[in-house]
């Protein structure tokens, strides 16, 4: 039996998580804003056998976040595999400027709503001594760009990275997750290329096989690892020059 909670679970990575999950006998809590889409979602991973408890919440409100997250211990009677997937992009720019709430909500979301989900499950996964610890941070964590997107990112590195050495084990792990660009909600509405898009169900099988070889960073596809690298090399100046022509992966 596994008992898996994922946060952001109405649409995008967060449903392909779930429904790639589901299976006979796995508990699955999944929590988001968009009851109906949440309910879809729900219903799908039922038709695969899997128990499921839906938390209709916003990762914002830590107190209602705490509720859930107990609720779910409560009925699953403890935590296999949490995932902190819920996440936004800043979105378009009007005349190069971004407005303070539109960042804001990027770093409340993106940063405090993965502290608001792990840290509400981490006494139980130190008390159980084993556990896996999620969270999806992004290829843009490695290549900052415009807005609050790249910084959201870099922060959820370093909590990982910091939890990881502060807590990880064997049996309890940390795994940090960098997905390029998915088809999704969230990338639908890009005017731009995107370069070596997959789609969500691809890439949640990739992550779940990530997780469960108890990875502690995966960046996928396996095209940008290099590219990455190469792109850290170049001159300051030609970075600033990409980056105006590019928006967030």
């Amino acid at each position: 039996m596994q008992r898996i909670f994922i946060s952001g679970a109405s649409s995008g990575l967060g449903a392909a998580l779930a429904q790639e999950y589901a299976a006979e006998g796995v508990i699955l809590g999944l929590l988001a804003r968009r009851k109906n889409r949440l309910s879809e979602v729900a219903a799908a991973c039922r038709k695969q056998g899997a128990i499921v408890y839906i938390y209709v919440a916003d990762i914002t409100d830590t107190d209602k976040t705490e509720k859930c997250v107990q609720d779910f211990l409560r009925h699953a009677k403890g935590i296999d595999t949490v995932i902190a997937n819920a996440g936004i992009s800043t979105g378009s720019s009007k005349g190069g400027m971004y407005d303070t709430r539109t960042l804001l909500n990027v770093i409340d979301v993106n940063v405090s709503g993965v502290i608001r989900l792990v840290n509400s499950f981490l006494p139980t996964v130190i008390e159980q001594k084993y556990g896996r610890v999620v969270a999806i941070s992004s290829v843009a964590a490695f290549f900052p760009l415009p807005g609050a997107y790249s910084a959201s990112k870099i922060a959820v590195k370093s909590l990982m990275d910091s939890w990881r050495r502060q807590y990880g084990t064997r049996d309890l792990t940390f795994t940090t997750l960098y997905p390029g660009f998915v088809e999704s909600e969230m990338t639908a509405g890009n005017s731009f290329k995107m370069p070596f898009i997959i789609p969500a169900s691809q890439a949640a099988h990739l992550m779940k096989t990530a997780i469960e070889k108890r990875r502690s960073n995966y960046m996928f596809p396996f095209i940008w690892r290099p590219l990455m690298l190469a792109l850290q090399l170049l001159p300051e100046s030609l970075l600033a020059k990409l980056i105006t022509r590019r928006k967030k992966p």
